[in-house]
């Protein structure tokens, strides 16, 4: 089938690294086109420390990747300390404690939020614009792209994918009040600016009502893709 439609994807998950989260958009890469859609996908550049990479992982065949860069500080930290296949660090030492100490209080909504700024610049110069968005989390701040993108481009579709709910991904819990507030009026944002939002499942936390725009993953590529 002839592609009739650019998607654009921003993700954390995608090959080389690996884990469910990857699955996912793996699977969407590359049955997308059955459906007349070319996926483009938007990802940091990935680094051997990072949780679930896979050095011998390969997306799709035909897949267009764009690897964004991305200066993520704690990198040098689980290089130190090791990760292990499951993304989980294999020790506890100092630098890794005062490092989750301090990606806890940067949880605005998460410490990845240092991508977006980049993720932003190469998306505005995508060849022939952005129409269609996903943004898949974890992490949560990767809706924020998709808030920042829909200023730029009026006319965009934009879709939020959850895999999971905003709070279920704020393990373990946030570290204050203030903390847990503004995740709340970020999760409120998101939801009531995209075009549609998807789940795998209902949300543990309170902040979803039976009038948000939830779409169910068997109809999510009508909603991205409609004419």
């Amino acid at each position: 089938m002839n592609t009739r439609r650019t998607v654009d994807i921003v993700t954390h998950y995608f090959p080389p690294i690996g884990g469910p989260g990857s699955n996912r958009v793996v699977g969407w890469a590359r049955y997308m086109p059955d459906f007349g859609v070319r996926p483009r996908i938007w990802m940091p550049e990935p680094h051997p420390s990072d949780p679930y990479y896979q050095s011998d992982l390969a997306p799709p065949d035909g897949v267009e990747v764009h690897l964004v860069p991305f200066n993520d500080p704690s990198r040098r930290v689980r290089s130190s300390e090791g990760i292990g296949a499951s993304g989980t660090a294999q020790t506890t030492g100092l630098k890794q404690r005062l490092g989750k100490t301090v990606r806890d209080y940067l949880r605005v909504p998460d410490y990845r939020r240092l991508w977006n700024r980049n993720a932003v610049s190469a998306l505005v110069r995508a060849e022939g614009g952005i129409e269609r968005l996903v943004t898949t989390s974890p992490y949560a701040s990767t809706h924020l792209v998709g808030a920042a993108l829909q200023s730029r481009y009026p006319g965009m579709r934009w879709l939020a994918d959850f895999r999971d709910s905003w709070f279920e991904q704020s393990q373990p819990p946030l570290p204050t009040a203030l903390h847990r507030a503004y995740n709340r009026y970020l999760e409120r944002s998101v939801i009531d600016r995209a075009d549609a939002s998807a789940l795998t499942r209902r949300p543990q936390e309170g902040g979803w009502s039976a009038k948000d725009h939830i779409a169910h993953m068997s109809v999510w590529l009508d909603v991205v893709c409609a004419r």
